[in-house]
């Protein structure tokens, strides 16, 4: 099997007072201290920004001064920093290996590593549509996604583990992006018999205003069936579909002696799949941990195994209660970052992702 060792990174930087210029200049100095560490380039680097339209041209600019982004899967939304930070940072770092295939065409960005027989793709859908429909690009998403999959000899099924999707304005366009992944899904043979996608679905905002929903997909090239598990807590959390929605709550990848958890977005929610604690975060947030460490407890893991994790929440001034309960919690200190970013239910008043290795 392949020899994969990655690092997940979280960067939250608490911005002066200042230019846009100088609070950049910051940012990449952390990255590129990073890069140095571990005498690789990023593999996905994911920008959080606080005003996407204003902040985007300059970004890329100052990062294509320092960084190779040819070689490196770029991300940007916007989901402001909770802590009032005008940029926060996800770096993926795959160590032991600079064999990366770059492919972008037919609306497909796709960053690759080949490892012998295994191949990791962290693929970008590009955005192209002008229907102001979430259906319709999300359907777009989806189809895009399938046609760079089929040209590698693969489908959705066997070879997507993870996607992480963006909505703008969720309240109203998340009912369409549902409906078109259900609907794309039941061409693929993904249903409650077979199994789903592991999965975020959260608010953000892109540079173009058109733009309603942006997907990011992992996938795996090369992996047997007894390397794949996906995740459930029957007791703690209902199935998805349960409620209309079709993604897994998380997966397993198992590569060489380490275990790769993909969590999906995580929120208050019980075995009916109702919403728990309305009202009061901090109750939500004791649930959204215990519901994370049911995934990852049969499978002998445990908070503190967490790399990198994203918190999302629907208002940004309950940052200081939930960031203080984390870090009583035993989530690992410095591996998350804090954003504003409203979930799929407006009861939801936070969601968490994450990413454990053990």
């Amino acid at each position: 099997m392949a020899n994969i060792h990655s690092e997940f990174l979280c960067i939250n930087v608490n911005q002066p007072t200042g230019l846009l210029h100088d609070d950049v200049q910051t940012v990449i100095g952390d990255l590129l201290s990073a890069i140095e560490k571990f005498a690789c380039l990023p593999f996905v680097l994911r920008l959080h920004l606080s005003d996407v339209t204003n902040q985007h041209d300059i970004v890329v600019q100052m990062l294509n001064e320092s960084i190779d982004l040819s070689r490196v899967q770029l991300s940007i939304i916007e989901q402001a920093p909770a802590n009032g930070a005008k940029i926060a940072a996800e770096v993926w770092f795959v160590l032991n290996s600079d064999k990366r295939v770059v492919d972008e065409n037919s609306g497909i960005k796709s960053l690759s590593i080949d490892f012998d027989e295994l191949k990791m793709s962290f693929i970008q859908t590009q955005y192209k549509t002008f229907d102001s429909d979430s259906y319709l690009q999300m359907q777009e998403e989806w189809m895009s996604l399938d046609e760079y999959i089929k040209k590698e000899g693969g489908s959705i099924s066997d070879h997507v583990q993870r996607t992480w999707i963006y909505c703008r304005d969720i309240d109203n366009n998340y009912e369409g992006l549902v409906e078109a992944r259900n609907d794309f899904f039941k061409t693929q043979g993904l249903n409650t018999d077979t199994h789903f996608i592991a999965s975020t679905g959260i608010q953000a905002r892109f540079f173009d205003p058109k733009q309603l929903v942006k997907m990011d997909s992992l996938c795996f090239f090369g992996l047997k069936d007894n390397q794949i598990e996906y995740l459930e807590a029957l007791e703690w959390m209902s199935p998805t579909h349960i409620y209309g929605v079709s993604f897994e709550r998380g997966t397993k990848i198992l590569l060489d002696d380490e275990s790769y958890f993909f969590i999906s977005g995580t929120a208050s929610i019980d075995r009916d799949g109702l919403i728990m604690h309305l009202n009061n975060i901090e109750m939500q947030t004791r649930r959204t941990l215990e519901n994370i460490q049911a995934l990852l407890l049969p499978h002998n893991a445990h908070l503190k195994d967490i790399k990198q994790a994203i918190v999302y929440l629907r208002d940004r001034s309950d940052y200081s209660k939930v960031n203080d309960l984390l870090k009583r919690s035993g989530f690992p200190d410095d591996r998350y970052v804090i954003v504003e970013a409203p979930v799929c239910r407006p009861g939801w008043l936070i969601e968490i992702e994450a990413i454990a290795v053990k």
